[in-house]
């Protein structure tokens, strides 16, 4: 018989495999740049360039990106000053999946879990780095749900009909979104003659579908260091906020759908610029963002789940789906406190800046929440009256949890998420007590769903053969035993609900088809013929 069906896409995780590296090699200071007497600040970051799959091998390539600000001095020159140097080391790495990956969406990410920079001597550093792989493997998933019959085949056809809620992953795509800004330096600063330090992240992005495409807003949290252009040559910075906002196209979304979005900063590129005067007073500023762009869109169908015919033998093959459905899209925000003393804190004359990133180490679901563990790893940097040393930096880790709570009775084995931690807020601040005090404000975006299963039709055969049914009555009396449904009987006995309904008007008032008969319950079954 011929069926009429509607398929939904679904991108499903076939595979995902978790790897780290480690990293070591040496590199000297070139020529042009002073010797090294004191590391006063690190920074790193990795980036994949690509992932190769054969079968249930990746291949990732990729690179770590590092800089370092130091205190310099050269022969002849008995002042000390900040230096900042930078390198890349590229890895090449092969992950073990878990199956056959040939064709599917494969994505990696790459974090640093641990960064260390050392001088071996004032001329050579030694970089070492353990750098965290995920692969993340997945496939576009046909779900066939059969809908209705054809009318040829439809006579005395026998269908239950089942309202299914459902979100469907309608969007999966990744983009990288360039912010390109310019700041000028305040009337009160000096000219810059070189920039030795510079820290650049996003804060507060909002993102919202429109019909052509997704709207993104944010700020850009942006940190420059550089020695002036006046007589003295002091070192100067400045900390501004700058706002951006723009837009991805984006196929196939619309203003309805769900959207989870999650990015990171994977390059990032600051220049100092002559403004209209020709002087140098302006920064130019370039971010680049990979963004991973998912859209859910929630969804009714009516389909078939069962049906038979009360003459016919009708062959039906069935096959599970899993299918989800969206239980909580919601930000919700934790705040984070620490402080820490500074050995030599007399010196301490200014904080310049605070930067940090977060992780998360353990989620758990029990009990209706969902239980978020992590910590915020935070640098503040600052300077000194300490002509030798003048600037500094001190690095703390400050933990944290959170919890999440999920509506709906739902079992630990039904429930998928995924949370996204981000940092919107952070400041380090002197307290009376002589302790640096780091607060900050972390939101973790979550998205959740309930995922059930459904025994989807996938094909039936219908005998042209009549059942025999001469040896059974034509109608028969049944008393129910409260454990079959209205729809069990009528099949079991060659009749149709309609028919069970007409027949047992006064008992059968407000029954559905899968409603259960209650034990006890007298009913008449005629037979259709």
């Amino acid at each position: 018989m011929r069926l009429r069906t509607e398929n939904i896409h679904e991108y499903r995780t076939k595979c995902s495999s978790i790897a780290q590296i480690t990293l070591d090699d040496d590199f000297n200071v070139p020529d042009s740049k002073a010797d090294i007497e004191l590391i006063v600040k690190e920074w790193g970051d990795a980036v994949t360039d690509s992932v190769k799959v054969n079968k249930d091998k990746a291949c990732v390539e990729g690179e770590l990106r590092f800089a370092l600000l130091y205190i310099g001095s050269t022969s002849g020159n008995e002042r000390f000053m900040p230096v900042k140097m930078e390198g890349k080391m590229s890895f090449s790495e092969n992950v073990n999946l878990s199956g056959d990956a040939t064709g599917d969406y494969v994505t990696c990410q790459a974090t640093i879990e641990d960064l260390s920079i050392k001088a071996i001597n004032s001329r050579k550093i030694s970089v070492k780095a353990i750098v965290t792989l995920k692969i993340v493997c997945e496939n576009l998933v046909d779900i066939q749900m059969v809908t209705g019959i054809d009318e040829a085949d439809n006579a005395d056809m026998a269908q239950l009909k089942n309202e299914l809620e459902f979100v469907q992953l309608s969007v999966n795509q990744r983009d990288n979104y360039r912010i390109r800004e310019n700041i000028s330096l305040p009337a009160g600063k000096p000219d810059i003659q070189e920039i030795i330090w510079n820290d650049v992240d996003v804060r507060n992005v909002n993102t919202r579908l429109a019909d052509d495409g997704l709207k993104l807003t944010g700020q850009l949290d942006v940190f420059v260091m550089y020695v002036g252009t006046d007589d003295s040559r002091n070192i100067q910075w400045y900390e501004t906020t700058v706002a951006f906002e723009g837009s991805l196209d984006i196929s196939g979304c619309s203003a309805d759908m769900i959207p989870y979005v999650s990015y990171r900063i994977i390059g990032r590129t600051i220049e100092d610029r002559p403004d209209m005067d020709g002087e140098n007073r302006d920064v130019s500023i370039e971010v680049v963002l990979d963004m991973d762009i998912k859209a859910y869109e929630e969804r009714k169908k009516d389909v078939i789940a069962d049906m038979y015919s009360p003459m016919h033998e009708l062959e039906l093959t069935q096959t599970p789906t899993m299918l989800k459905k969206l239980v909580v899209r919601n930000n919700v925000s934790c705040r984070v406190s620490g402080s820490l003393q500074l050995e030599n804190y007399a010196d301490l004359m200014q904080i310049c800046n605070c930067t940090a990133a977060v992780q998360l180490d353990d989620c758990s679901y029990n009990d209706g929440e969902i239980s978020a563990q992590g910590v915020v790893s935070a640098n503040v940097f600052y300077i000194t009256s300490n002509d030798e040393h003048p600037l500094g930096s001190v690095h703390t880790v400050i933990p944290f949890e959170n919890t999440i709570k999920i509506t709906g009775d739902i079992e630990p084995g039904e429930l998928e998420y995924n949370i996204n931690p981000v940092i919107e807020q952070l400041s380090a601040t002197i307290n009376s007590a002589g302790l640096i005090e780091v607060k900050a404000m972390v939101s973790l975006d979550i998205i959740c769903f309930k995922c059930f299963e459904y025994m989807g039709i996938k094909d039936a055969v219908l005998s042209e053969e009549r059942i025999d049914i001469s040896n059974e009555p034509s109608m028969t009396g049944y008393i129910a035993d409260g454990r079959h449904t209205l729809w069990d009987v009528a099949k079991r006995y060659h009749t149709t609900t309609e028919s069970v309904k007409n027949s047992n008007h006064a008992v059968m008032e407000d029954m559905t088809d899968m409603s259960v008969i209650p034990r006890g319950t007298k009913l008449l079954l005629v037979r259709k013929c």
